[in-house]
């Protein structure tokens, strides 16, 4: 999956798992931190639940989401 390095793109993410992308351990990493810090909005934190529910959450993105939650 894409590395989203940087400033957190969410327009970038949401976009590619709508196409059909899925996001790897350190993208997944980023999305998770980003939400935590207060760096995404409630719509686009609305987006990415309702997204990740119709497709299911893949192990990469729930290792992710364990390593920020941990910190």
């Amino acid at each position: 999956g894409p590395c989203y390095r940087g400033p957190m793109q969410i327009q970038g993410v949401l976009s590619e798992i709508l196409t059909g992308g899925t996001l790897d351990e350190a993208a997944a990493e980023e999305v998770f931190e980003a939400i935590l810090s207060g760096g995404v909005d409630d719509a686009q934190i609305g987006a990415l639940l309702a997204l990740s529910q119709s497709r299911g959450a893949t192990v990469d993105v729930l290792v992710g989401a364990a390593r920020v939650m941990r910190r």
